[in-house]
């Protein structure tokens, strides 16, 4: 639930709070429960939750949301929690606001959530606080208030919760929804890291590597990108890889990047699926395995990374976990080089020459050349320099006109930048 010009709407549901609203089940199905035996505890929570008890239809709401003894059911859970909202349920009026503001079982109305938060937070509740005021900040389905929206958020970080924590650190962050204020988010986000949130976690491990709101210390930074990681954080999982991979704040351990990308790609990052095709293909901390760095650098390039699109033009060059293919090498070598990526124009002004995939055409490659010395690419600059002494004037002047028009209007100290980057 998010807007890209608004903070992201990151809502509480509660899903573990049945440890503690255990009053009218019987004793019996709360002790199944605790023991992991789902199918026991709705067998006796279910006649008490159909005779009215609130708790009870709460539970099996939980139930049905988690899958707990039965199928994940968002509807289901949405009418037990109802049910027990409508008799003031607190933590039921919470979560049905959540899967309302989610549209999750039910037809998303961020209106309905908001009133079923606000009746929570009368109550007391301080999981809603944190819900209500996002909703507040963000405007959606109410009035949009941030001074309350943030003093409803601030309220229940106050009291230890550690998502209220990471979104009002979060907010303070970025700047949007009030004053962008580094120290608090700093404060924020590590009080909430060090309960365990995985997000403040990852969010504050980068505080600390760029020293923004606290001092810079990237040995804390990589203890924190490794915490996040350890709990499944996509992000957290490629910046502790980087941190392996360059011995920043640690010690260079490239078995251990080499687990943490491949953690990070198989849940779909792309750019930590671009490294774990390099180390594959490498044998960088892990056996070789061509196959492997062809899927992954594969699943990069499909996400339009021009590093990737040069690494998989390499493999189908070299028959790398695929079959030769210099037309398709030369395909890839053009999308990597329209991004102004120069390693790649310059191999693709070298397949021109040749006429190797592609038609041969001299002075294209010649064009190729100039834009990727133009770029920092002195191998370029070289095979530039080589190739205008064997075309005639007029073929030199064509080439330079064509390099012209690409670098026309694009920011050539910022590719210059990129450039040199990638070639460190």
């Amino acid at each position: 639930m998010s807007r890209p010009h608004r903070p992201h709407l990151v809502l509480v549901s509660l899903l573990a709070l049945a440890a503690a609203s255990c009053a009218t089940p019987t004793e019996i199905g709360w002790n199944a429960y605790a023991g992991g035996d789902y199918s026991t505890a709705l067998s006796h929570w279910t006649p008490v939750a159909e005779e009215g008890d609130a708790d009870a239809q709460f539970l099996l709401g939980v139930m049905h949301e988690e899958g707990q003894g039965v199928a994940v059911d968002h509807v289901e859970a949405a009418r037990w929690y109802r049910l027990s909202a409508e008799q003031g349920y607190a933590p039921a009026q919470n979560n049905l606001g959540f899967l309302l503001a989610t549209g999750r079982g039910v037809e998303r109305d961020t209106t309905e959530a908001a009133s079923w938060f606000e009746r929570a937070v009368a109550q007391g509740f301080s999981k809603s606080e944190t819900n209500l005021g996002l909703l507040l900040v963000s405007g959606e389905g109410v009035e949009r208030d941030v001074v309350r929206g943030r003093e409803l958020i601030a309220s229940a970080a106050g009291d230890g919760d550690p998502r209220a924590q990471h979104v009002l650190g979060t907010l303070y962050a970025e700047g949007r929804a009030f004053e962008r204020d580094v120290e608090s988010a700093a404060t924020w986000c590590e009080r909430a890291a060090d309960q365990g949130h995985a997000g403040s976690q990852y969010l504050f491990g980068l505080m600390l590597s760029r020293g923004q709101g606290v001092d810079q210390d990237p040995a804390r930074a990589a203890e924190y990108f490794g915490r996040a990681a350890a709990q499944g954080h996509e992000r957290a999982q490629l910046a502790y890889a980087r941190c392996l991979h360059r011995g920043t704040g640690v010690d260079v351990d490239l078995a251990g990047a080499a687990r943490w990308y491949r953690a990070a790609a198989d849940q779909g990052n792309a750019t930590a699926a671009l490294e774990c095709g390099r180390f594959l293909a490498e044998g960088r901390g892990v056996a070789a395995d061509a196959a492997g760095a062809f899927r992954y650098t594969s699943q990069a390039a499909d996400h339009g990374i021009a590093a990737a699109q040069h690494d998989l033009g390499l493999l189908h060059l070299r028959g790398t976990g695929t079959a030769v293919d210099p037309t398709t090498a030369a395909a890839c070598f053009e999308l990597a080089a329209n991004q102004g990526l120069a390693s790649a124009q310059e191999k693709l002004g070298t397949l021109h020459l040749l006429g190797s995939g592609v038609e041969r055409n001299p002075v294209l490659a010649l064009a190729w050349f100039h834009i990727a010395a133009e770029l920092g690419s002195t191998t370029a600059a070289d095979k530039r320099a080589h190739l205008v002494t064997r075309l005639s004037p007029d073929d030199v002047m064509t080439a330079a006109a064509r390099a012209s028009t690409f670098l026309e209007h694009r920011d050539l100290d910022t590719l210059r930048a990129v450039n040199a980057a990638q070639s460190n």
